[in-house]
């Protein structure tokens, strides 16, 4: 008999599968910061980086280290996140609530109560399932709502300026910015989207 839970996603893709959580795995919130318009950031090992703007543009180029570049044109704020099953406590008054996987052996293989600051995935969309510039990423109150920024792509030429993976947030939800623009042959602009590269995600802090 086979022991735990399996989710699917719209295209029979696999999200998620306890058989490999390894121990009961979360992803937590790990730390925290900002970054100003302009400035690098370069993201600690082994984890992965979430940004917001409170409106606005979220643009930047990650170069071939990795490092960050924000080009949004004002400061962007981050949260760094990793996988573990060692630094997080029970949800404080959690009590015999929730949900908790068990393999065959007795071990827990997961559990809803270990959730102190982790994060709620909203929205995952795998490349390329963004294919115009200004798609809804994220429909809804934007406070503590994060998005992927762990590579983006940004150049700004004489002929135009380009970018993708970037987004757009407003006070109510999230659009996605994907764009190439060339003007180098007057009178024949050219303009067309660039799909996201690589996966991206939407996720709200649990409070």
């Amino acid at each position: 008999m086979a022991y735990g839970l399996e989710f699917y996603g719209a295209n029979n893709q696999l999200i998620f599968d306890t058989d490999n959580f390894d121990g009961g795995q979360t992803l937590v919130i790990t730390g925290s910061g900002s970054i100003s318009n302009n400035s690098t950031f370069s993201a600690p090992a082994n984890t992965l980086t979430f940004g917001r703007v409170t409106t606005g543009d979220l643009l930047g180029h990650t170069n071939s280290s990795g490092a960050l570049t924000n080009r949004s044109g004002q400061t962007i704020s981050y949260v760094s996140a990793e996988f573990t099953s060692s630094s997080t406590a029970n949800i404080t008054n959690a009590g015999t609530y929730g949900l908790e996987v068990f393999s065959s052996s007795g071990g827990l293989m997961f559990s809803t109560r270990k959730a102190a600051s982790t994060v709620n995935f909203q929205a995952i969309y795998d490349k390329g399932d963004l294919t115009t510039n200004g798609a809804e990423v994220y429909d809804g109150t934007t406070s503590d709502v994060y998005v992927s920024i762990d590579y983006m792509y940004y150049a700004s030429l004489t002929s135009g300026t380009s970018y993708a993976n970037g987004y757009n947030f407003t006070t109510s939800g999230i659009t996605y910015k994907g764009l190439l623009s060339d003007d180098s042959i007057p009178g024949y602009p050219i303009t067309a989207a660039i799909p996201n590269i690589g996966t991206l995600a939407v996720i709200k802090l649990r409070s």
